[in-house]
C-alpha cells in the first residue's frame, strides 16, 4: 500500500508545474459511534492527502495508529481487535471529483458541492465510496470537508459478541482537509 501511494504521489509531483496540485500532511479524519453504553470517537490529525484540480484526482493515506482516543484502552482495542493495525497499518483512498470542477467558482464565500467517488481501503478491504464534498478556497488554501458512513461488516471488521452493543453497525466518518500548493523540490 505504501508503495502504491508513494508511486501515485510521485506521478502527481511530475505535474506540479501546472500549479493545480495541492497537498496536506496535517489533514484531519475523525470517526464517531454513538451507542447505548458509551460513545466512541477518535481523531487523526496526520493524514496525508493530495488533490489535482486539473485531473480531478484525490488521494489520502493515514496510519491507523495515529488516531487519538479519549482513553488508551479504547485505542488498544481499536488497533488490536478491530482494525488489526499490525497487519493493516494504513487506510487509503483514491478517487476523483465526479462533478464538473471549476476552481474559480469555488473561490467565493460559498463552498462548491462536488460529488466524489473512489476506492476506500480499510482493514485490507476496498469498497467504492461516493459522497458530496464541500470545496472552497480560503487564505491561500483549498478546504475540503465531507462526512460519510462506513459499515464495519463491509470492511470485514469483526466485533466480538460481548462488545456488539458497544459499537454501532455504522460509523460516521468526518473528513476535514486544508490543502496548500504543492511545490516540487
Amino acid at each position: 500500500m505504501k508503495t502504491l501511494f508513494l508511486s501515485f504521489m510521485i506521478g502527481l509531483s511530475n505535474l506540479a508545474y501546472c500549479q493545480n496540485i495541492y497537498f496536506t500532511d496535517k489533514g484531519q479524519i475523525s470517526f464517531f459511534s454513538t451507542t447505548p453504553i458509551e460513545n466512541i470517537s477518535a481523531v487523526n490529525n496526520k493524514v496525508y492527502s493530495m488533490i489535482n484540480l486539473e485531473t480531478k484526482d484525490i488521494v489520502f493515506s493515514l496510519k491507523m495508529s495515529d488516531f487519538k482516543f479519549e482513553n488508551q484502552l479504547m485505542k488498544e482495542h481499536f488497533l488490536e481487535n478491530y482494525v488489526e493495525a499490525s497487519i493493516y497499518p494504513k487506510a487509503n483512498y483514491k478517487g476523483v471529483f465526479l462533478s464538473s470542477l471549476n476552481p474559480d467558482s469555488c473561490k467565493t464565500s460559498k463552498p462548491c458541492k462536488i460529488e466524489t467517488q473512489g476506492e476506500l481501503t480499510i482493514h485490507g478491504v476496498s469498497q467504492m465510496q461516493k459522497t458530496t464534498t464541500n470545496l472552497y478556497f480560503e487564505k491561500n488554501e483549498w478546504i475540503a470537508k465531507t462526512e460519510f458512513w462506513v459499515k464495519l461488516e463491509d470492511f470485514k471488521v469483526k466485533v466480538p459478541q460481548l462488545l456488539w452493543e458497544k459499537l454501532s453497525e455504522k460509523i460516521k466518518v468526518i473528513v476535514d482537509m486544508k490543502y496548500r500548493i504543492y511545490i516540487k523540490n
